[in-house]
Order: C-alpha cells, then structure tokens, then sequence
C-alpha cells in the first residue's frame, strides 16, 4: 500500500540524520508575536520537546538582532 505524505517524509528524513519532521509545525501561544505570525520556516533551529512540539530558538536565515529570534 502507499505511505502517507507524513509517512515518506518521516521514512526519508529520520535515516539520513537531518533533523526531525514536523510535518504540521504548530506556533505556541506563548511564542513572541513575530514568531507567532511566521510559524515554522526553513532555517529555524529548536528543539523537540517531550510531547513532540518544536521550541524555536532562532532561525539561521536572520539577522540576530531579529525579533523573532530569542
């Protein structure tokens, strides 16, 4: 039978050791505006937390001084 989207991506991503899927990548309320409003973009760096949700720290793609990066 054929795998999901979700399913591929995970197959594909997990084994090659380049992060983790977030295949519906969901802000936190308690996020900074800017960050709510972005949501999850290329670059971003965090970590997953135990119930599986990812805690941005900053993304690679901004400059520091960034609102969106704490």
């Amino acid at each position: 039978p054929p795998m999901s989207d979700s399913e591929l991506y995970s197959r594909l991503l997990f084994p090659k050791k380049h992060g983790c899927p977030l295949f519906h990548p969901q802000p936190f309320d308690d996020l900074p505006e800017p960050a709510r409003k972005l949501g999850t973009e290329i670059g971003d760096v965090g970590l997953v937390t135990q119930d599986g949700a990812f805690d941005p720290i900053f993304n690679i793609r901004r400059a520091i001084d960034d609102p969106s990066n704490r």
